[in-house]
């Protein structure tokens, strides 16, 4: 398969702070549709994990996403736990 960027490809464009400028949306499809021909997946690894974001991503034909990265798995887990520990030590 293959993981498409889309901030990496939208620097390539020059598009760096617009991921979703249509002409980048439509190369992503591009990239999808040409995997699948290939008997191949297409995912894209982004950060944004609202909904409306990923309703994009799947409309463009990606199969897989990959959500957030580690810092903001970090900062989540660390919410978490201070949560526990805050609630535990009333």
């Amino acid at each position: 398969g293959v993981i498409v960027g889309p901030c990496d490809l939208a620097g390539q464009y020059g598009s760096l702070t617009n991921v979703m400028a249509p002409d980048l949306l439509e190369i992503i499809r591009d990239i999808a549709v040409r995997a699948k021909a290939a008997g191949k997946r297409a995912g894209l690894s982004f950060g944004d994990d609202r909904k409306q974001t990923l309703d994009t991503w799947f409309s463009l034909g990606i199969d897989m996403l990959s959500v957030a990265g580690d810092v903001h798995w970090l900062v989540e887990g660390g919410k978490r736990t201070l949560s526990v520990l805050q609630e535990a030590a009333q």
